[in-house]
């Protein structure tokens, strides 16, 4: 990366950038990782553009504090931030003490400032009158700076009280009491999160990707049994492509979503769950409809799947697919919308041309289910990763 920053590093910006508002990465982290690169490099071009993508790549919190870290990582000889990170991060939404702190922030957004204020008012002084800071705070501001301001206010209340929360009914309450800027459940104390009752307050407004990552907790609880208000709440998510197409949901990520939920159990043992079929199948039919949302390249595409493990291993780091299933569903995803697209195998038919590879047919017609059924059909082979191009 360093050495294509060094020919290009306005092209790698963009090519970044494409990767990630495009949604052609399956995890975050490498594109991220790569941002850094390209934010910490000497370049002052390839500097400035990456801090411009910075909006664009990192779109929730958990993106810009893994940058932060990145960043500081491949600049770890640098004693503070410099002006163009401050200002790069700065431009972005700030939630946490120390970032404040490093970034020095002024803003005259009324709502921005306020929350800088309820984050540092601890600092040597203690106040908890906030119907007074708020009549502080909405002097000389619109009708709808003062709605806005009011929201922050009511949520960082709810936030405070939800730290405190040790009753679960109450703290059902917290969840379900707010039109916006909800509570979710990484406000929610450790303790109360073994509680069914909170579980199906937060439910009702759970995001897609937080959704995905809790259908087994979920169903543990039984919120997910069939004929429940949980089932037809997620199944209507999960058939919803506009949803899909805003929470920038990769295809893989629903294809392990599945995968983990017909397990029904946890990777460590300690949840169990029973297997509501409607819901697994409308976790195979978002991974389908998520294909709307790969934008095509329009280049040549020649893709080889390896067949010469007969043991299928899984995947490093995701044990809920094989290898095969993962092979396989990324081979889908790019026949479907790649127009210029061969596929081989490597695979031990000898009266091939090349013994070492077949032709695979992939029809874009074909489900999942199509595609694993035709790669059973074809004998293992040794892998000569030359052959494809020979």
């Amino acid at each position: 990366i360093t050495r294509l920053i060094s020919e290009d590093g306005i092209n790698v910006v963009k090519t970044i950038r494409e990767f990630s508002v495009e949604n052609r990465a399956c995890k975050s982290d490498y594109v991220l990782f790569a941002l850094a690169l390209c934010c910490r490099c000497t370049d002052p071009e390839t500097k400035e553009a990456a801090y411009k993508a910075l909006p664009d790549v990192c779109r929730i919190p958990t993106h810009l504090f893994k940058f932060i870290k990145f960043a500081q990582e491949v600049n770890s000889k640098g004693k503070g931030w410099g002006r163009a990170h401050r200002k790069g991060v700065s431009m972005w939404y700030h939630s946490y003490k120390d970032v404040f702190r490093l970034c020095h922030i002024k803003t005259d957004y009324n709502a921005l400032g306020y929350l800088v204020h309820h984050f540092y008012r601890r600092n040597g002084h203690r106040e908890d009158d906030w119907q007074n800071q708020f009549n502080l705070a909405r002097q000389n501001l619109t009708k709808h700076d003062e709605l806005e301001l009011k929201n922050v206010i009511d949520l960082l209340q709810d936030v405070d009280d939800a730290k405190r929360c040790r009753d679960e009914q109450l703290m059902k309450r917290i969840v379900l009491s707010r039109d916006v800027l909800k509570i979710v459940r990484e406000h929610v104390p450790t303790s109360l999160l073994k509680s069914k009752e909170v579980w199906e307050g937060l439910m009702r407004f759970m995001l897609m990707t937080a959704m995905l990552r809790n259908l087994g907790r979920m169903s543990s609880f039984g919120l997910l049994d069939s004929d429940s208000f949980g089932e037809t709440l997620t199944i209507s998510k999960l058939k919803n492509s506009e949803l899909l197409k805003g929470a920038r949901i990769h295809p893989l990520t629903l294809l392990v979503a599945e995968k983990a939920y017909s397990k029904c159990r946890n990777n460590k043992g300690t949840i169990q769950w029973k297997e509501n079929p409607n819901v697994r199948d409308a976790l195979r039919d978002a991974f389908h409809l998520s294909f709307k949302n790969v934008e095509a390249t329009g280049k040549r595409f020649l893709l080889a799947i390896c067949m010469s493990d007969p043991e299928n291993p899984h995947v490093n780091g995701t044990p809920s697919i094989t290898a095969l299933e993962a092979a396989a569903a990324m081979a889908l995803v790019t026949r479907r919308s790649e127009k210029n697209c061969d596929i081989v195998a490597f695979s031990g038919i000898q009266s091939t041309e090349h013994p070492n590879i077949t032709n695979f047919s992939i029809s874009p017609e074909d489900d999942l289910d199509a595609v694993l059924d035709k790669c059973s059909k074809l004998p293992c082979a040794k892998t000569n990763i030359a052959a494809p191009i020979i």
